[in-house]
Parts: C-alpha cells; sequence; structure tokens
C-alpha cells in the first residue's frame, strides 16, 4: 500500500515539471482540457506580471503564441482559439521566437479631462479614446488613478464598452487591488482584451462622476501608469509595443434648446384677455441652456420673464391679450434669443395665431365697431363731422 501510494505522488510531482504530463498546449490551469477558465487564469498571469496568481502547474502550456514570455501575444493567441474554435489558429507551445518592445508612438490612449464644469451639470461621464494603427489587437491597459483630481465632483465608476461581444476585466478600489499600492485612492486598474483588430478609433470606457458641491468645477484625473506590476501593451504587427498615454480636454456636445410646443391658438373677445393659456418646456440634454422669449406682437404675453431670463428646464406660460386688438384673425411669433451657450432650437420659432370676436355688447366710444376704443374711433367721429357729414350708425351686437 505504501509502494501504490509513493507512485502515484512521483507521477503528480513530474506532471508538474512539465516533463510526463501529457496536457494540451493551452491548458494553462492544468485541469486537461482548454476553455475559458485558461483563459481568465492567463489574463491574470499576463497582467500582473505572474504577481497576481501562482504560477501554471505547466508553464510550457500557457505560452502559446509561439513566441517566448507569457505576453499579450498569449492573451491574443487563446483568445482567437476559443472563441473561433475549431476554425481559430492553432495554439503554439513551442516558441521559434521573441518579440520585441517599442513605444508606439502613433499608437495612442487618451484620458479625459475637463477643465470647466458649469453649475447644474450633476454627471459628467467622459469616455476613454484609443487611437491605433492598422493590425493592433489585443489592447492591454494598467492605470490607476490616485488623488481626486476634481473641484466638486467626485468619481462615481467606470463604465465599459465591450468590442465584439468579447468579455473586459477590470479592478476598481472596491478589489483593493493590487495590495502593494500605497494609497487608498485606486480607482481604475482596466484591462481590454478581445480579439477583434483595434485599428482606428474606438471608446471602449467611459469615467463618470458626480457634483459633491454646487459651483463651476473641473475634473481633472491624476493617472499612474503601472508598470512595474501591469505591463501596458498592444500587440501590432507581430510585436508588443507600450501606447502613448494623452490627456484631451472634455467637452460637452453642442446642446440643443428642446422646445415642447411649436405653435398655439387663441380665441378672445375684442377688450379682453384670452381666457386660455399654453405652457411650454423648455429642456436640455445635459448642460443647462440660459435664454430670453419676445414675442412679435404686442398682444402675446409670456408670463414669469423674471429679471433674467429663463434656464433650462423651465415652464413658460404664454397667454394672449385682446384688450386692444379688435375684430379680426391675427398671427405672431414667439422668437428665442441671448442664448448661453450658443445653442440650436428644435423649432425656429413658436408660431402664435389670434382670432378676436365682437362682444355681446360693445363699448361706449366704439365708433367703428371693431369691439374697442382707440384711436381709430377718433378718427371714424372727425371723418364725420368734417369730411363724409354721414350720421353715425349703431354697432349690432
Amino acid at each position: 500500500m505504501r509502494r501504490v501510494t509513493a507512485i502515484i505522488v512521483l507521477l503528480v510531482v513530474t506532471g508538474f515539471s512539465g516533463t510526463a504530463w501529457g496536457t494540451p498546449c493551452g491548458d494553462v490551469n492544468g485541469d486537461g482540457h482548454v476553455d475559458i477558465a485558461d483563459l481568465a487564469y492567463l489574463t491574470v498571469l499576463v497582467g500582473t506580471n505572474g504577481l497576481g496568481e501562482p504560477p501554471p502547474p505547466n508553464p510550457i502550456d500557457a505560452d502559446v503564441d509561439g513566441r517566448a514570455g507569457l505576453t499579450i501575444g498569449d492573451l491574443v493567441a487563446l483568445t482567437d482559439w476559443i472563441f473561433a474554435w475549431p476554425q481559430g489558429p492553432a495554439l503554439q507551445c513551442t516558441q521559434a521566437e521573441d518579440y520585441t518592445f517599442a513605444t508606439a508612438t502613433a499608437d495612442s490612449v487618451f484620458f479625459p479631462r475637463m477643465l470647466t464644469v458649469p453649475e447644474g451639470v450633476d454627471t459628467v461621464i467622459m469616455p476613454i479614446i484609443t487611437t491605433f494603427e492598422p493590425s493592433t489587437q489585443g489592447v492591454f491597459l494598467s492605470y490607476v488613478k490616485k488623488g481626486p483630481g476634481t473641484v466638486n465632483f467626485a468619481s462615481s465608476k467606470m463604465t465599459w464598452t465591450g468590442l465584439s461581444g468579447q468579455n473586459l476585466w477590470h479592478f476598481d478600489n472596491t478589489n483593493n487591488w493590487p495590495p502593494t499600492y500605497d494609497t487608498i485612492s485606486i480607482e481604475v486598474v482596466s484591462m481590454e482584451m478581445p480579439n477583434t483588430n483595434f485599428s482606428g478609433k474606438h471608446s471602449f470606457g467611459s469615467l463618470v462622476y458626480l457634483r459633491t458641491a454646487p459651483g463651476t468645477g473641473s475634473i481633472m484625473p491624476t493617472l499612474v501608469n503601472w508598470t512595474p506590476v501591469l505591463r501596458p501593451s498592444v500587440e501590432k504587427n507581430g510585436d508588443l509595443f507600450v501606447p502613448v498615454v494623452q490627456y484631451y480636454d472634455f467637452a460637452f456636445p453642442p446642446e440643443t434648446l428642446k422646445v415642447s410646443l411649436g405653435s398655439m391658438s387663441f380665441d378672445a373677445v375684442a377688450g379682453y384677455l384670452a381666457p386660455d393659456s399654453f405652457v411650454v418646456n423648455f429642456t436640455s440634454s445635459g448642460l443647462p441652456i440660459s435664454f430670453e422669449m419676445t414675442g412679435t406682437e404686442p398682444w402675446i404675453t409670456i408670463m414669469d420673464t423674471g429679471a433674467v431670463g429663463f434656464r433650462t428646464p423651465s415652464k413658460v406660460v404664454i397667454k394672449a391679450d385682446a384688450t386692444e386688438v379688435g375684430i379680426g384673425n391675427y398671427t405672431g411669433q414667439i422668437q428665442f434669443t441671448n442664448l448661453s451657450p450658443s445653442a440650436p432650437t428644435t423649432i425656429g420659432a413658436i408660431d402664435v395665431s389670434l382670432s378676436v370676436r365682437a362682444p355681446n355688447k360693445y363699448p361706449f366710444g366704439d365708433l367703428d365697431c371693431d369691439g374697442i376704443v382707440d384711436i381709430s374711433d377718433l378718427t371714424k367721429i372727425i371723418d364725420n363731422l368734417f369730411i363724409s357729414l354721414t350720421p353715425l350708425t349703431p354697432c349690432q351686437p
């Protein structure tokens, strides 16, 4: 019995050495077959330069791209094989050559900053942008953010946009990882490893910030390249390159003043206010817009204008005043002016119409029978007394 046990132990130890255990190429975790678990294991091994996980049982079977060393090239090769199986490129655990490393000056990762965040904005979502030349794939990033780097805002989370349905692996401050980092302000350590070619411009993730205090603010992340532990790189043209990391100044996209009504019609009795009113909603999707409104006709009444106009979101009451408007049909517009910041509007202006009918009893002094007493009545009596000399005809109700 003891002899059998000794033989079993000898076989296991020999298997760990990689000389007698017949595991397939790509079996990183040593369970006898190649699957997504091996990809997850290899991801952490490559991402931490071997510090995040114990070494694989058989290191030879983890180096699958035909080049020496566990690198992002192995991640790309194993991802291609797993997700394109059985047509994926064959894994190669016999290393034929080595990678070379260089700074890819034409390939960049842009992290956002926003120097001025106006009041009224409570949430800011800023994309991380990559720009790569052709034949770039397997992007691998390893950056942490330290310190607040903000005024009146705080980092909330990082959101991800998966490319080609592949998974994104990332750590945040809830994981307290890596434990050797000497501050408690780790916010993002990220990695991206799809098998998609990254040629061109992409946004695969966004930083999200929430307001913590009123007033104009700023968001300027302080990024640290965790090179000794997490090596950032891309695979391009058969070799590995370190992308250039830059900041870009994020700005809100051109905002639009959104107007809920494009037209309105009033009915009124001559000499009186129209009984109805309309409420117009003004909104903007992100950045608040200050604006003013003017009516092209004096009978258009804009309520509650305040001392400095309006600011989105707002509701504005519109009325019509026929106290000085005679019987008839009238048209006018409400126009938008002094937009700050300058922005287009969903409609050019609000069209307004007013239909004025005769009163049940014409007011005393209404000689021209238009329903109101104004200067035209004086013109009528002068004409009657000195020009036409015709008698005045009473207005009919």
